[in-house]
C-alpha cells in the first residue's frame, strides 16, 4: 500500500485548491507541519521562480526533521488545478536532494519586514480583491461566522446541516457551497448525539467530515494546530467558542480579545471558521443579544442570529461585514433528516399564516367580518392582518359585501367564492366587475392595501 502524499506549496490559493480536491497540503513558509509517514511532494512551477521554490521548500522540510525522499512535481501552471493535471505532472516527478546547510542563510534573507506605508492612490491601482466563498454570500473563505442563539433554539442542528453541506458539496439554504473537509469540535455534546445527528442528515462520504466529541484538551491550541495539519479542513466548527477558549470573564473585552488571537491567526491559512455561541437572556438588536463582550462579535466577519418563537417558528438573520445582510427569515427543520430549508422572510410567512386564518374564519361560518374582527381572528397584530387582508382583496379572494367603509358603516368582508351574489357592483353597466373595497375605504382599509407595498407583490 503506497504512502499518502503531502504537498508543500507556495501560497494559500494553491493549498486551498488541493484541499478542495481532497488532497493534503501545507505552505512551505518556515512553519510547515511535522512530516513523517507521508511522501512529501513539492509542487513546482516550470520557471526560475519554481526552481527557487523547490530549494526553499526542501530546506523547510528538512528543518522539520523530515529525512525521507522529497519529490518535485513540475507543473506548467497552478491555475485550475485538477486531479488529471496532477497525475500527468506526477509522472514527471524527480527526487530532490537539497543542501540543508544553506537553510539558515536563506531564512535570514527572507526574514519578515514590516514594510512601508503606501500612498492611497497606489493602492487604488491594485486589482480589486474579490471574495471567495465557502458558502456563497454567507461565509467567506478564511472568514469567521459567529452563530448565536439561546439554548435549545436549534443552532447545533442548523450548523450541523451547514457543515454537512460543505463536506458533501451540496447547496445550503439554496446557496452554492465550496466543497472541502470539515473538522467539527463538539465540546458540549455526547459523541453518540453528534453521530446520530449527522447520520440523520446523511449524504456524507468517508474522509470529508471529522468529529471530535470530548472536553477541550488542556493544551488546546497545540492540539488544534496538530489536528488542522492532520485533517487539512476548509471549515473548522467550534461548538462552543467558550468551551475551547476557556474565557473566565466573557464580559472582559481584553480577555476575550486575547482569547480570539489563536483563532484569528488561522485566517491567513484560508481556513473558514464557524463559532457556536449563546445569546443572553435579554433581547437586543445589532448583535447586542450575543452573550459577553462586543469583542467576540467584533472578531467575526459575519453574525448569524437564530431565534425560536413561542409557536416553534425558527428564524435567522445576519449582520455582515462581508456580503449583504439577510433579513429575518423563517427556516424549517425536517424532523426525520434534520435538514434545514427556507420558508421565506418572517414577514411574508406571518402574512401567509394570517391569510389562512382569515380563510378559516370566513369559511367556517360562511359569514362576513369587519377588519377589526379579522385582526382579532388572526391574533391581534394589525400590520400582519391588514397586509393579509389587502393581498386577498387584490387577488379577488375576498370582497366587500356590506358597508361603505366610512364612519358608522364599516366594510364587511366575505370569501368571494361564497358570496358572489351579494357583491356590490362598481358600475352597473360593467358586467362582471365588482367593488372589492378599493374606493371609499376607511383609513384601515387603505393601510391594508398600502402596507409596505405587500399587496402589490402577491399574486
Amino acid at each position: 500500500m503506497s504512502k499518502p502524499i503531502f504537498f508543500l506549496v507556495e501560497n494559500d490559493d494553491i493549498k486551498k485548491a488541493l484541499w478542495r480536491l481532497g488532497l493534503s497540503a501545507g505552505i512551505a513558509n518556515g512553519k510547515a507541519p511535522p512530516l513523517g509517514g507521508e511522501q512529501v511532494a513539492i509542487l513546482q512551477r516550470t520557471d526560475d521562480v519554481g526552481t527557487a521554490f523547490v530549494e526553499h521548500a526542501a530546506r523547510v522540510a528538512r528543518r522539520t526533521g523530515y529525512e525521507g525522499a522529497l519529490i518535485a512535481v513540475p507543473i506548467d501552471s497552478t491555475e485550475d488545478l485538477t486531479k488529471e493535471r496532477l497525475r500527468a505532472a506526477w509522472r514527471q516527478r524527480a527526487v530532490v536532494l537539497p543542501d540543508p546547510e544553506a537553510f539558515v542563510e536563506m531564512m535570514e534573507r527572507s526574514a519578515h519586514s514590516p514594510g512601508e506605508s503606501q500612498d492611497i492612490f497606489d493602492l487604488f491601482d491594485k486589482p480589486e480583491v474579490r471574495h471567495e466563498w465557502t458558502i456563497d454570500g454567507l461565509l467567506p473563505v478564511g472568514g469567521i461566522l459567529l452563530a448565536s442563539a439561546r439554548m435549545k433554539a436549534g443552532k447545533s442542528t442548523f450548523c450541523a446541516d451547514l457543515a454537512a453541506c460543505v463536506a458533501s458539496g451540496r447547496q445550503f439554504l439554496g446557496r452554492e457551497v465550496s466543497r472541502g473537509k470539515v473538522l467539527w469540535l463538539a465540546f458540549e455534546e455526547a459523541e453518540a448525539d453528534v453521530v446520530e445527528r449527522f447520520r440523520s442528515i446523511g449524504g456524507l462520504e468517508r474522509g470529508w467530515l471529522h468529529i471530535f466529541a470530548d472536553k477541550a484538551p488542556q493544551d488546546a491550541w497545540a492540539w488544534l494546530d496538530a489536528e488542522i495539519q492532520r485533517v487539512q479542513p476548509v471549515l473548522l466548527v467550534v461548538d462552543t467558542w467558550q468551551r475551547l477558549t476557556r474565557v473566565k470573564n466573557i464580559n472582559d473585552y481584553s480577555e476575550v480579545t486575547a482569547a480570539n488571537e489563536p483563532l484569528l491567526d488561522l485566517r491567513r491559512h484560508g481556513l473558514s471558521q464557524l463559532w457556536l455561541h449563546h445569546n443572553n437572556k435579554s433581547d437586543g438588536q445589532d448583535g447586542r443579544e450575543i452573550l459577553g463582550s462586543v469583542a467576540l462579535a467584533g472578531a467575526a466577519d459575519n453574525l448569524l442570529l437564530m431565534s425560536r418563537m413561542g409557536d416553534g417558528m425558527r428564524t435567522i438573520r445576519t449582520i455582515q461585514r462581508v456580503g449583504d445582510d439577510m433579513e429575518e427569515t423563517v427556516v424549517l427543520m425536517n424532523d426525520a433528516t434534520r435538514r434545514m430549508s427556507v420558508a421565506g422572510s418572517k414577514y411574508i410567512v406571518q402574512v401567509e399564516a394570517a391569510r389562512e386564518k382569515i380563510r378559516e374564519a370566513l369559511g367556517g361560518q360562511n359569514d362576513s367580518m369587519t377588519s377589526a374582527e379579522i385582526v382579532e381572528a388572526t391574533g391581534g397584530r394589525r400590520n400582519i392582518a391588514f397586509a393579509a387582508l389587502g393581498a386577498m382583496k387584490r387577488g379577488g379572494e375576498i370582497a366587500v359585501v356590506e358597508g361603505t367603509g366610512k364612519r358608522g358603516s364599516p366594510s364587511r368582508y366575505a370569501l368571494a367564492s361564497e358570496r358572489v351574489d351579494s357583491l356590490i357592483p362598481i358600475d352597473s353597466d360593467t358586467s362582471g366587475t365588482y367593488d372589492t373595497g378599493d374606493t371609499g375605504n376607511s383609513r384601515e382599509d387603505e393601510e391594508a392595501l398600502d402596507l409596505l407595498g405587500y399587496a402589490d407583490t402577491i399574486t
